[in-house]
């Protein structure tokens, strides 16, 4: 993205409202309050992961922290108390831009085989793109993202790795977390080229939201843009004459595209065509109403019916929620076999969302009310592929997607 505060830079920043005042410590301690009250009232059950003593010990050390906090490192903690609930669902942020109360940090970086490579930084540092970070301020990665998953609502590490760029472009988290000093104004990202070959350090300076926004930023560019790269809510393309290819990225009706018109359309599709193997992609699907895909189900089941279908359903590090539900009826339903990689989302977990506002941060709060138990019994959280298969980041900058190609080239 590219965005200019333009040529009434001047008179916008004469309009901005004035900053808000720190909390005090006893306004500190109110949202703390209100934050496990909160909890403790609406989740389903608060105490699964963690005890009831083991939490009360957290609020306590929390409290104790709070007289020498700002209010960014308030959030944190919060967060921190939040995160070790062990529900990816239940989660905090600030009820308005993260950039209007922290100093924004210009990078983002994305996991390929369990290395970090910088997927995002300001204009002037683009040749950079696509080197691997391996530490910041000289903690290497590995534990950048140990301690970040102290502040990040997950249940597994796929999860975590998923969020993990969110959380650390934010000076005042990798303070929090210890990764770079309290006083610093921004950071020193150390980076080494694909090859191995060089290695650079790059100093970020931390910018207000007015200073983030005006920034030119620059992404990581494929050389070729895959066919089955994620499109639109659902679609459905030939990738061969007896292959369907079907994605499904989220868990709701396309607003040009009712999902009952779009299963009817993939029924005629199949039957003409003549087609008996399907992809069905949930690679990217985070979740939504499961049962929105029903129609859908229930059109390829007639399919299936008729002519026969053999269908392999793509799960990622994305798949989470309803498209772990999604997924797994894929396999009850049509005999799907799963490819991919671990999901984001838990088989068996806690969903269901409501929320509450803190009464003085601007803050808040999601927590699950209901818990899902999709497979009794299941050992481990993601959701396993029946056949392993990861893309690359040499496959993603060439355009090819390794794992629909894993599925053609079964026997």
């Amino acid at each position: 993205m590219k965005r200019k505060l333009g040529a009434c830079l001047l008179a916008a920043l004469l309009c901005l409202p004035m900053a808000a005042e720190a909390l005090t410590a006893e306004e500190r301690l109110a949202d703390l309050g209100a934050l496990c009250a909160g909890l403790e009232a609406g989740h389903k059950n608060l105490y699964a992961v963690v005890s009831r003593e083991e939490f009360a010990q957290k609020r306590e050390e929390a409290a104790r922290r709070i007289a020498g906090m700002d209010d960014a490192a308030f959030f944190y903690e919060l967060r921190q108390l939040t995160a070790a609930i062990g529900d990816a669902h239940t989660t905090l942020a600030y009820s308005d831009s993260p950039y209007a109360h922290l100093r924004a940090l210009p990078f983002a970086v994305s996991q390929w085989q369990e290395r970090w490579y910088l997927a995002m930084t300001d204009e002037p540092n683009g040749q950079y793109l696509g080197w691997e970070v391996t530490a910041i301020d000289g903690m290497p990665m590995a534990e950048v993202f140990a301690r970040a998953k102290g502040i990040i609502s997950h249940e597994n590490d796929v999860w975590a790795a998923q969020q993990f760029s969110n959380t650390i472009n934010f000076l005042e988290a990798l303070q929090f977390l210890g990764v770079t000093d309290a006083q610093a104004q921004g950071v020193t990202l150390t980076l080494a080229s694909r090859d191995g070959e060089r290695e650079s350090k790059l100093f970020l300076p931390s910018m207000s939201e007015q200073e983030i926004m005006a920034a030119q930023i620059v992404s990581l560019q494929a050389e070729a843009t895959a066919a089955t790269a994620p499109l639109g809510v659902y679609r459905a393309m030939e990738l061969n004459e007896r292959t369907l290819f079907l994605q499904y990225n989220a868990c709701m009706e396309a607003s040009d595209l009712p999902m009952r018109d779009f299963a009817q359309q993939v029924e005629a599709l199949l039957t003409q065509d003549g087609c008996d193997t399907l992809l069905l992609d949930l690679r990217y699907n985070t979740g939504g109403d499961s049962s929105v895909w029903w129609p859908l189900r229930e059109a390829l089941e007639n399919v299936q019916t008729r002519q026969g279908l053999t269908v392999y359903t793509l799960i990622g590090a994305q798949t989470f929620s309803s498209g772990i539900i999604d997924a797994l009826e894929s396999r009850e339903y049509l005999g799907a076999t799963l490819v991919g990689a671990p999901t984001g989302g838990s088989v068996n977990g806690f969903g269901e969302l409501k929320s509450f506002s803190l009464p003085n941060s601007p803050v808040t709060v999601w927590y699950s009310t209901k818990y899902f138990e999709l497979v009794p019994g299941y050992e481990g959280s993601s959701l396993m592929p029946d056949i392993p298969a990861e893309e690359t980041l040499e496959d993603w900058l060439a355009g090819r997607d390794s794992v629909v190609e894993a599925v053609l080239e079964l026997p």
